[in-house]
């Protein structure tokens, strides 16, 4: 059963994008939700005016010891933002690897659709010691 591109939705493409007609580039179905967690979880709780709770709290832990503390932390902000912001999936399991060679740490983030029970994934890279992530 493949989920209709309403459920999965449609929108402004993330990172934003502008085609070579001068518009902004839109995305849909599964390529909009694995873009809407990458959002979600680039933006800092407050970052938004006028939704401040909106965003995950990752970026608390720049600057953090690169141990296995921090990496529980990183997983609990990762699996709280998308279980309170992103309603259409269903993520138990956030896996933290350390990049040593490209200075990032991978989070592997698997996720069940709740429409039709199809399993996805995302690996979002988080950088300890720097700022941007996107």
């Amino acid at each position: 059963m493949t989920v209709p591109k309403e459920y999965l939705g449609r929108g402004i493409k993330f990172p934003f994008q502008i085609d070579d007609n001068g518009r902004t580039t839109m995305s849909e179905g599964a390529t909009h939700l694995a873009e809407a967690i990458r959002h979600l979880l680039s933006t800092r709780v407050e970052e938004r005016v006028m939704r401040r709770d909106y965003g995950s709290r990752i970026y608390e832990v720049p600057f953090e010891a690169n141990d296995d503390a921090t990496y529980a932390l990183i997983r609990q902000f990762v699996i709280s933002a998308i279980r309170k912001w992103e309603r259409r999936v269903l993520v138990d399991e956030v896996t933290v690897t350390p990049d040593h060679e490209n200075n990032m740490i991978r989070v592997r983030i698997p996720f069940t659709i709740l429409k039709n029970n199809q399993e996805g994934n995302l690996v979002f890279p988080f950088y300890l010691h720097e700022t941007s992530n996107v």
